[in-house]
């Protein structure tokens, strides 16, 4: 597409409802094409970046993927997985709590990806390992 086709396609999806749809619609399917092709995790670096809201495509799919659900955690256990701040997280029954970096080490808390609120979520791969946590609890925390 050239500069020329582009500048009408922005104009088209403002002045055309319909193509407007039907170009989200294609993107969606695309989108969801991607995921179905994607491996099992192994490593927190292999979860993408979630859409906002996660739907229950998104939800079910993560969970064929190898993330664990949230009827599977075990409070008080730290699990390791994929968040934007942290790699670990411990579960209290309700949220993560993580240790993370922001001009000092701090507690903070985040939610499981099945409790989407919109924000960054956690999405736990496995329990962490002793050496993880021993690593994780080293951390100078305000």
């Amino acid at each position: 597409m050239n500069f020329e086709e582009y500048k009408k396609h922005r104009q088209r999806m403002k002045d055309d409802p319909d193509y407007l749809n039907k170009i989200k619609q294609e993107r969606e399917e695309n989108i969801r094409q991607w995921w179905l092709k994607l491996k099992p995790f192994e490593v927190e670096k292999d979860v993408p970046d979630l859409p906002n809201p996660l739907t229950d495509f998104y939800v079910t799919r993560l969970i064929e993927l190898g993330a664990i659900p949230i009827d599977r955690l075990e409070v008080g256990e730290w699990y390791y997985g994929n968040y934007r701040n942290a790699k670990l997280g411990k579960w209290n029954g309700k949220t993560f709590d993580h240790i993370r970096w922001s001009h000092g080490y701090y507690w903070d808390e985040c939610n499981h990806f099945q409790d989407d609120d919109r924000y960054a979520l956690f999405v736990p791969l496995r329990k962490a390992n002793k050496e993880e946590i021993e690593k994780e609890l080293k951390r100078d925390v305000k």
